[in-house]
Formats: structure tokens, C-alpha cells, sequence
């Protein structure tokens, strides 16, 4: 059966050329032709589970095999295969420099705001779903805060939005920090994005497949790095808009600081309290 390139791109997410790109990936595998199916085949299935969701008795149908037993053995040998050397090849510590991360995936807008336009400095911005993370600046989310001491002890940078802690309201420099991780962490979202397209991962995921679920999702976010587009973007007001944000920043501190002196001349005149 010969499929056109968005008869590929519809069934699989990926074109014929990445299909094959991935199929190359197998071939130095353990993974072997069986009378049931061909190692094409076994991509194929994993393949069509991931971002359609099917489940393994009509992707029996679909590909012809006796049952739902058949299949759910070729999934099984084709993850093993990827996990092996498709996923450590592109995701992860090893796959990546630092200097890559610096170059390819910092936005000029993280970079202003983070540390002031320092184009040596690498941020990566970290979330729950995923904890591949190098040196330098690290943007998290309170879910974080009791990580923080951690991540600091091995020599990492860490910003994250503050806490009341009791008070009434955060101080102008925090709720300003707060708008910078706020501006920087939209990509977490974009990358949920991009992994919430499968339908398999999207809906509710069943028990039964809780067992191989880290190396499903370990797999989808490798195929992401491998075969899209870094989600960093650049804009050319991007400069523009973190300098406004900086700007505002000063201003609104110079404000702080005169009202809290306006406050202090108060008391000092008016030393009794008003009920």
C-alpha cells in the first residue's frame, strides 16, 4: 500500500521522509520481520496509536494482524527499540549542548529579562511534565518552592514568582518579577501544546497502560525534538517591549521608595493615630 505524504503526515504526524528518517533508527535494533509484520509495520502501529489514540483492537483491523495480543507484542518491541537509541540520540543531558540551548532555544526576550541581554548565559525554563535541565538560569513555577534549596545547592540560578507568606500584597519588585517569569515561561505551555496534539496522551490515559506510559511520553517528546521546530521565537520588538518592561520596573520602584518616605515624614509630624 503506498501512501501520499499527508496520508503519512495524517495517519503518523510525520512526513514520509521523517517515517523513514525514524525507521533508520531500528533497523541496527534488536527489532526483527516477523510473519506477522514488518519492522515498517511495527513503527507504523506505534506510530498511529500516539496521535490518533486508536486502541489495539482496531489497530488490529487496521494492519491486518490476528488480534489485539499481536499488536500489543509489536508495540512493546518497538518501544524497546526507540528507547534504546532513538530517544537518548535526541532527548535529554547528552543530546544537546550548552552552547545549542544558548543559540537555538533562548528568545532575545528571555534573555533581556533573565540577565540582562548576557549572551552567554543559558535559561531553561522547567515544568512538571519534564526535568531535562542544564546550568545557569532555571524559571520554575511555585510548584517548585520546595526544590529551590536543592537546585541552588548545585550551583543553579533558580527564578520563580514569590509568595505572600502572610503579607497583604507583594512589594512592586516582586510583582515585577513575577510579570518577567510570567513573559518567559509561555513556552511551557507551547510545548504542552505541542505534546497534548496526541490524542493518546490528551485523554484519559487507561491504568492498563501506566506500565509504559514514561516510555510513550519519552518518545513523543523525542519525535518533537527531532522533527519540529524549536519553539523559541525572536521578534524584532522584542527589545523594545523587555526595555519598556524594565523601565516601568525602575519607575515603579522610585515610587515605592518615595512613598515610603512620604509615610515616614508623616509619622514623624503627625506622631499621633487617628482613629
Amino acid at each position: 500500500l503506498s501512501l501520499s505524504d499527508d496520508e503519512y503526515q495524517i495517519l503518523t504526524s510525520l512526513t514520509k521522509v521523517q517515517f523513514e528518517d525514524l525507521a533508520s533508527y531500528l533497523f541496527d535494533s534488536n527489532i526483527r520481520n516477523s510473519s506477522n509484520r514488518s519492522i515498517r509495520t511495527a513503527l507504523a502501529i506505534l506510530l498511529c496509536k500516539l496521535p490518533l489514540g486508536l486502541s489495539l483492537n482496531i489497530l488490529a483491523v487496521l494492519f491486518q494482524l490476528p488480534d489485539k495480543k499481536t499488536v500489543s507484542r509489536s508495540l512493546k518491541t518497538v518501544r524497546t527499540a526507540l528507547m534504546t537509541r532513538f530517544v537518548p540520540s535526541n532527548l535529554g543531558f547528552n543530546h544537546i549542548t550548552r552552547q545549542e540551548i544558548i543559540d537555538q532555544h533562548t528568545s532575545t526576550m528571555a534573555r533581556r529579562l533573565m540577565c540582562d541581554a548576557e549572551s552567554n548565559t543559558a535559561i531553561v525554563v522547567i515544568d512538571g511534565t519534564y526535568l531535562y535541565i542544564q546550568d545557569d538560569i532555571v524559571v520554575v513555577d511555585r510548584g517548585f518552592r520546595d526544590s529551590v534549596h536543592i537546585m541552588e545547592s548545585l550551583g543553579l540560578n533558580v527564578v520563580l514568582p514569590p509568595f505572600l507568606n502572610d503579607r497583604r500584597q507583594f512589594t512592586t519588585t516582586e510583582v515585577n518579577q513575577s510579570k518577567y517569569v510570567t513573559k518567559v515561561r509561555w513556552v511551557v505551555e507551547a510545548v504542552n501544546s505541542r505534546i497534548k496534539q496526541l490524542k493518546y496522551l490528551a485523554n484519559t490515559i487507561p491504568n492498563s497502560a501506566l506500565p509504559h506510559l514514561e516510555h510513550d511520553v519519552s518518545i513523543v517528546c523525542t519525535i518533537i525534538n527531532r522533527y519540529r521546530p524549536p519553539i523559541k521565537t525572536s521578534n524584532a520588538d522584542d527589545v523594545a517591549i523587555a526595555e519598556k518592561m524594565i523601565l516601568l520596573r525602575s519607575r515603579k520602584n522610585n515610587f515605592e521608595k518615595v512613598t515610603a518616605i512620604f509615610y515616614k515624614l508623616v509619622r514623624i509630624v503627625f506622631p499621633f493615630q487617628i482613629s
